[in-house]
């Protein structure tokens, strides 16, 4: 499926956040979009950043980070990740806060944002 340059401009944007903060709520990338209320435009820029990344893991031959793991319902419940994310990035096993946190250090200490954000600036 294609993606349009729209989105990849916001896929971009929202990873550029990410890396910066090295997590997220869904009301910060909404208002970072500006986008009204709702998950659904926000669950698609981080479905399309997640199918991104594994594309380039597979042309670098890197395993790199599903930072868009870390993006929360609240910043109070920082270790309740969504169903998506369970199944996706954790192999359907509901991580708990230590393994959340693991985590979270693993995209921290990801030394390839850089080029990782170059991908996704000159997506052709």
């Amino acid at each position: 499926m294609a993606v349009s340059d729209n989105t990849k401009r916001e896929m971009y944007i929202t990873l550029l956040h990410l890396v910066h903060q090295k997590r997220s709520t869904y009301k910060e990338l909404l208002t970072l979009l500006d986008r009204g209320p709702g998950h659904h435009l926000a669950n698609n820029i981080l479905g399309g950043i997640h199918r991104k990344i594994e594309k380039l893991e597979n042309e670098w031959d890197d395993e790199i980070p599903k930072i868009n793991a870390l993006v929360f319902e609240t910043d109070d419940n920082d270790t309740e990740v969504s169903p998506w994310v369970v199944t996706n990035v954790f192999n359907g096993i509901r991580p708990n806060k230590e393994q959340v946190h693991e985590y979270a250090c693993r995209v921290k200490t990801y030394g390839k944002w850089n080029e990782v954000l170059e991908a996704f600036k000159y997506w052709k």
